[in-house]
């Protein structure tokens, strides 16, 4: 950190940073020379390099390009989708370590918003269960797929015929994804087909309302024209 409180760092910058602590929402904490950052995808313990995407006077937020040394407190996600979906935070996170960071922020709020010096506040009590337990999930509707890549751009046959091109898509099928939203996104939809927060039947419904969906083409509801049929699958 440079005299005044200022920072040297800028949007786009990649660094590798020391992660020392949990935050909320699941994000982490790292420190450039003092400065805090905010850290999506990492675990306490790891040292990462990140790329930043926002930064401020006190403090800047960043996502994991690669973890250069694992947290021993890392673990292999179970979910195929973890990381892109926006279900799960922490499954990357050994769970007794989950249970002291879910419990160190219960003290923190109380310290720090409540102004209580030292609470008395008991050890979390742990899940025998840490997959499979909800008996609840809402799951969406949409008609783009939200992809991490890119689909790569026409071939040049393709370029060099714009109206075939165009028929083309005005003739097929509306598209009809389901699943859950991406992290701080409520416009972007990950096709999920698998997912451990509720029962392995509720991935046979999830599995089966898309199919029927498809074989039925049934319309996805768009907000913009306030039109459409399918918006969210709801299981319980």
């Amino acid at each position: 950190m440079v005299p005044g409180g200022s920072t040297p760092l800028s949007r786009g910058d990649e660094i590798v940073l020391k992660v020392d602590d949990a935050a909320f929402e699941g994000r982490t904490i790292g420190r450039h020379e003092g400065f805090v950052v905010f850290v999506d995808g990492a675990v306490p313990g790891d040292s990462v390099k990140v790329r930043l995407l926002k930064v401020k006077k006190s403090y800047a937020e960043a996502k994991v390009v690669s973890v250069e040394q694992p947290s021993p407190l890392r673990v292999t996600p179970r979910c195929r989708h973890f990381g892109p979906c926006g279900g799960c935070k922490w499954q990357h996170v050994d769970y007794p370590a989950q249970l002291r960071f879910k419990q160190q922020h219960v003290v923190d709020a109380f310290e720090r918003i409540g102004g209580f010096p030292n609470p008395p506040v008991l050890p979390i009590l742990g899940s025998e269960d840490t997959f499979f337990y909800r008996n609840k999930m809402e799951y969406s509707f949409a008609d783009k797929e939200w992809l991490e890549t890119p689909p790569l751009k026409m071939n040049q046959e393709h370029s060099d015929k714009p109206e075939a091109t165009q028929s083309k898509i005005e003739n097929r099928k509306q598209e009809i994804h389901l699943g859950l939203h991406v992290p701080q996104r409520y416009d972007k939809v990950l096709e999920i087909t698998e997912c451990h927060l509720q029962s392995s039947l509720s991935n046979d419904i999830l599995n089966f309302v898309r199919s029927f969906s498809r074989r039925e083409n049934l319309p996805v509801y768009s907000s913009d024209e306030d039109a459409g049929y399918l918006r969210f699958l709801v299981i319980r």
